[in-house]
């Protein structure tokens, strides 16, 4: 009888006894003996169980930490989009209700958002999709915007508003910015 090193049967009677363990989920009683290698596999079994269960927790410990992470870069970007709509409707006399509503609104108050989204991809530099979320829309339609507003600024009178409009924003939103 060969007993593995830092393993001893504590007397001859005993050729094998049970370990209350926890695997799978749930404490298990695991027959062992140290007759041959069943003692050997038996607490290799439970060492390689134990060691993906480790494995396991500490994935799922570092997905948590992404998704929290990944959560709070969502709430930022929404908090800042909040407060640019906010600020355009103050900067250019509109209710910001206007600016949130879904669906279709008058030009004037498309172009507004339209400027704005333009404005906080621009200073922010948020991208399409973080735009979009921040917005309540598509990215696609923040693609839209942001092209139409640079299209429109070849008009002078258009370019001084929406340079009006970012330089307010940076001005707004230096500590943020970090400029």
């Amino acid at each position: 009888m060969s007993v593995p090193r830092g393993l001893a049967v504590p007397d001859k009677k005993f050729r094998s006894f049970f370990v209350h363990t926890w695997l799978d989920g749930g404490y298990k009683n695991l027959f062992l003996s140290s007759e041959g290698a069943s003692l050997v596999g038996a607490t290799s079994t439970v060492l390689a169980k134990r060691q993906i269960e480790a494995r396991e927790v500490a994935a799922q410990l570092e997905r948590t930490g992404l998704e929290l992470a990944a959560d709070r870069r969502n709430d930022e970007v929404i908090e800042q989009c909040d407060a640019m709509i906010d600020l355009m409707a103050a900067l250019f006399g509109v209710p910001s209700r206007e600016l949130r509503r879904l669906g279709r609104t008058g030009n004037d108050i498309s172009r507004l958002r339209q400027i704005a989204m333009y404005v906080a991809h621009v200073v922010f530099r948020f991208s399409m999709r973080d735009v979009g979320r921040g917005f309540g829309r598509d990215r696609t339609t923040v693609l839209y915007a942001c092209h139409l507003v640079e299209d429109l600024r070849d008009d002078p009178d258009f370019d001084r508003i929406v340079s009006l409009a970012e330089r307010v924003a940076i001005a707004a939103f230096r500590d943020r910015l970090g400029r």
